[in-house]
């Protein structure tokens, strides 16, 4: 079976489900690891000066010009430039509640759910973009491939749960924390 399972979020909905579902990993020992892979700022170069230049909008959310171009670059017949909209800015609904997370936190901060400026968008951008993410995640694929130590920390993990009483040495049947 696969001894490294890499799960790649391209998502911000994913955000609060996928770790969740990884550190339930540690529920007991298992044949194999989860790396869970965050496209680091949605598909955006980090400190990438030719992209800072290409960027013209300085809020750039869910559908605005990065997402838009990126879509440009991959499928630009599915992209209908025609019908975007004037930009949405957050309306800061929630702002009342500091340090406080509700499950319709994305509607009431985005109730359109356009969430930047889709105007400027366009196929080179979406290019430059879609290149640098492969990439960056076909370099995080050939670390993943290398490395060796999450392994070990899996195994000191539970050795010391094991040690501690916080788990019981492993049992041939699957006890589940879902039941």
């Amino acid at each position: 079976g696969f001894k490294k399972i890499m799960l790649v979020n391209g998502h911000g909905g994913n955000e609060f489900l996928l770790p969740t579902f990884a550190n339930m990993q540690m529920e007991r020992p298992r044949g194999y690891q989860i790396y869970l892979v965050r496209l680091d700022g949605w598909f955006v170069p980090k400190n990438d000066r030719k992209w800072e230049k290409m960027k013209e909008t300085p809020r750039d959310w869910h559908a605005g010009e990065t997402e838009t171009s990126m879509s440009l670059g991959l499928f630009p017949e599915l992209v209908r430039m025609d019908k975007i909209d004037k930009p949405y800015k957050p309306n800061g609904r929630l702002g009342h509640l500091p340090s406080v997370m509700v499950p319709y936190w994305w509607t009431a901060l985005v109730p359109g759910q356009y969430a930047g400026d889709a105007r400027y968008a366009t196929i080179e951008k979406g290019k430059y973009l879609a290149e640098y993410e492969v990439s960056a995640l076909t370099s995080t694929i050939r670390a993943v491939k290398k490395d060796k130590e999450v392994e070990k920390v899996a195994a000191e993990f539970f050795a010391a749960c094991y040690a501690n009483g916080v788990h019981d040495a492993p049992r041939k049947k699957k006890v589940s924390l879902l039941r």
